[in-house]
């Protein structure tokens, strides 16, 4: 069966009502779920996890810096299940949690990751972080993070990667105000602002749906990389996934220091770099990479909320302004929802459906492969 875009359309539009109710119901289970026994004497947090989970895990790298006492670290869990987990160093027993993070809580992978997780480090605490709290990766954890939501169609995966970046968030608050990192009041504070967010969230909803329409309509390029830093290095690799599996675009995700020392040697000289580019630390090396890719002849589009800086008003081919929050840590809220109705466009414009759905030549095997990397993954 086909999947048409409008699934991702729907999960797009539903977006505010996430901010306004479900990060706080998140949030609440979170300080229910895990005590000052479970979290006071921690040391490191490895997240495992894969695809979107991976990368939510990555886009809240700066946000468990800034808030928690921790060492804090993202692996794909292939590589931890096969590599990583033999050079993991234990401190006392207790001080490491190791995160399974999955929307659905079935991915194979994670299962086995947190099993050899339990077989390795046996003083490690387990704990997953699972849109199903009944699911297989939930039952092989010592505690769950219930990160469910209402389900709008499972892929692709935007209101669950959202629900991850909620429950990320909510540890990393939790971490903090437990080990004195964060005093309560401030960590309270976060707290009552995420929900403010919502209507910044449903202005950015539609007016990236405004200027997809507009970018769409420029000579057609189906090479893109996303370039972010910081946690939005996380939200570039969102980025491309997405411009990949609604569109069917060779997309793929950068740190924006990387781009500048690979990418900018890569053929064709005419493709997409869309550079997410929040005030902060990262902002001027955005400008530089953005230099460099229009010198060379790339087709640039911003995502900012600097509106009125006259070099990205000149640089970039596309500007798109948006409120980011009231600083660069919580960007990474915002600057995944663009990526989206950019994606729908494109696939409108070639006549695509989400995840070659739509290609009958392949059907057959792309329905055998589904299955199969479901299984295993």
């Amino acid at each position: 069966m086909a999947l048409d875009t409008e699934i991702a359309r729907n999960q797009l539009v539903s977006l505010p009502e996430l901010y306004s109710e479900t990060f706080s119901i998140i949030d609440r289970s979170i300080r229910n779920t895990l005590t000052a026994s479970d979290l006071v004497g921690v040391k490191q947090v490895i997240i495992v996890g894969n695809g979107d989970s991976y990368f939510a895990g990555l886009a809240s790298i700066q946000t468990f810096q800034k808030y928690s006492a921790v060492s804090y670290k993202v692996v794909q869990s292939m590589r931890f299940f096969a590599y990583e987990h033999a050079f993991i160093k234990e401190y006392s027993p207790g001080q490491t949690v190791i995160v399974g993070v999955s929307a659905s809580g079935e991915s194979r992978r994670v299962v086995q990751a947190l099993s050899q997780a339990r077989k390795n480090l046996p003083t490690a605490k387990i704990y997953a972080l699972v849109g199903n709290p009944e699911s297989s990766v939930a039952r092989v954890a010592d505690k769950i993070i219930d990160v469910s939501i209402a389900n709008k169609g499972t892929a692709p995966g935007i209101r669950s990667y959202t629900a991850s970046l909620f429950g990320l968030l909510g540890l990393a608050l939790r971490f903090g105000e437990l080990q004195g990192k964060i005093h309560l009041h401030d960590a309270n504070a976060i707290r009552s602002y995420i929900p403010t967010l919502a209507p910044i969230v449903e202005i950015a909803v539609n007016e990236s749906l405004k200027i997809a329409d507009k970018i769409s309509s420029l000579p057609l390029r189906t090479v893109f990389t996303v370039v972010g830093s910081g946690n939005n290095y996380g939200t570039a690799l969102f980025n491309a996934a997405k411009f990949v599996e609604i569109a069917g675009l060779n997309a793929t995700g950068q740190d924006l220091e990387e781009w500048l020392h690979v990418e900018r040697f890569a053929y064709p000289l005419d493709s997409t770099v869309l550079v997410i580019a929040p005030s902060g630390n990262g902002f001027d090396h955005a400008k530089k990479l953005m230099k460099v890719a229009k010198t060379i002849g790339h087709h640039l589009i911003c995502i900012t909320d600097v509106i009125e800086d006259a070099f990205i008003k000149e640089t970039a081919d596309i500007c798109i302004p948006l409120d980011m929050g009231k600083e660069e840590l919580f960007s990474n809220l915002i600057a995944y929802i663009p990526s989206v109705p950019f994606a729908i466009a494109y696939a409108s414009k070639l006549q695509r459906k989400m995840f070659m759905s739509d290609n009958t030549s392949i059907f057959e095997e792309r329905q055998a492969l589904s299955k199969r990397l479901k299984e295993e993954m």
